[in-house]
């Protein structure tokens, strides 16, 4: 009986075995399933991690791995300016104040730093190459524009007159030109007003007067040579605009260029320059590669604004963010700076020389409003909009 027992112990047990190996020689196989949150649009996994070609994140469609393996999110968060500060060290501003970061370190963490003002809206920051920057901001409480010089590495910040109404730095990082006014919003009888195109060193000392002058409030200065500062206006496709050039050694103007939504952009030694352009009511819009003469070297098949792009300081490269798509039927500049729509841009290369484009990302799931190089160009910084995040681009 015992023995009988033992041998049904034992079938069962050999049946149920092979039923075991059976199951798992039919079983499909299955990979555990990727749930990592991705920003909207962007194909990016979310985090600070540098993108590798083994990351099971989906990329969009177009793109190749091989592009954002060479990327890296530096920071997160609505980034108001940034400027390279050394070879691998960022600053930047947002609303909650001054950070600063190594890119290169992992993790990467920002820290901040205590200037002692919050800027509610910063409209423009420009490195001077010798280790200042012109900060063009509304600080909070305020709705006029002011201007100040932030030391990089001392983090000291000076500010300018508040009646100085436009400024920019010498090619050398040295000095600062300026265009100063003190006329008042309304009529004052018998007030005296002062409006003059002046020049400061980078420490806001040994002003001077360059030259009685009265402009427009909202006039920009761009000073690429030592013999040519370039002035302009606001850009606006429903108004004919000039570019005048001034000498500020022989105090001497003359007109550069004229026409509608005019913007001008120089290398460092304004041997090429972006020129951005419109017909009438903003319409046609076209981006051409001019030299220092004003004369047309070639026109961009694809456009963008001047201010998406940075030229190389080392080599003949133009980096830029280039829509997919440019609205033919907006207001050129006037409705993309109203906010009227939105673009999706993707990273090329342009041979200046050639006007030849070599996609770095090619999916356009970007909208860059600032971008730049690393001082040993090493990397190309961008700020993309629509994530909301400071990327830097390997190269």
């Amino acid at each position: 009986m015992k023995n009988k027992v033992l041998i049904i112990v034992v079938v069962v047990a050999v049946v149920a075995l092979a039923g075991f190996f059976l199951y798992r020689l039919i079983q499909p196989s299955s990979a555990p399933a990727n749930n990592s949150p991705l920003p909207s649009g962007s194909g990016l996994p979310e985090n600070n991690s540098l993108i590798t070609t083994s990351s099971p994140t989906p990329l969009p469609s177009g793109s190749s791995a091989a592009e954002f393996s060479r990327l890296k999110i530096i920071a997160s968060g609505k980034i108001l300016a940034f400027w390279p500060a050394a070879t691998t060290t960022l600053q930047y501003f947002t609303n909650e104040g001054f950070y600063e970061v190594d890119y290169t370190k992992t993790p990467i963490a920002s820290e901040k730093k205590d200037l002692g003002i919050n800027f509610n809206t910063i409209l423009s920051a420009d490195p001077s190459g010798a280790g200042k920057v012109l900060i063009k901001y509304v600080a909070s409480g305020s709705t006029q524009p002011a201007y100040s010089v932030l030391d990089i590495a001392t983090r000291e910040l000076k500010n300018l007159d508040l009646n100085v109404k436009s400024a920019a730095w010498s090619p050398d990082g040295q000095n600062i030109i300026f265009y100063y006014s003190d006329s008042p919003i309304y009529y004052q009888e018998g007030a005296i007003e002062q409006q003059y195109l002046g020049q400061m060193n980078k420490d806001l000392a040994k002003k001077k007067t360059l030259i009685n002058f009265q402009a427009a409030s909202d006039i920009q200065l761009s000073w690429p040579t030592t013999t040519a500062v370039y002035i302009s206006q606001k850009p606006s496709g429903y108004a004919n605009q000039t570019v005048l050039s001034f000498d500020p050694k022989n105090i001497i103007f003359k007109p550069f260029a004229e026409g509608n939504g005019l913007i001008l952009k120089w290398n460092d030694t304004a041997s090429y320059g972006l020129l951005f352009s419109t017909s009438d009511a903003g319409k046609a819009p076209t981006l051409k590669l001019i030299n220092k003469e004003a004369i047309v070297i070639g026109a961009f098949p694809k456009l963008t604004l001047p201010e998406k792009c940075v030229f190389s300081h080392k080599a003949a490269a133009l980096y830029c963010a280039v829509p997919s798509e440019f609205s033919l039927t907006a207001v050129w500049p006037d409705d993309y700076y109203q906010a009227a729509f939105n673009t999706e841009e993707a990273i090329y290369q342009i041979n200046p020389e050639s006007l030849e484009a070599q996609p770095l990302i090619s999916s356009a799931i970007f909208e860059v409003s600032g971008i730049d190089l690393n001082q040993d160009e090493s990397a190309l910084i961008f700020y993309d909009k629509t994530s909301s995040k400071l990327y830097g681009l390997e190269l």
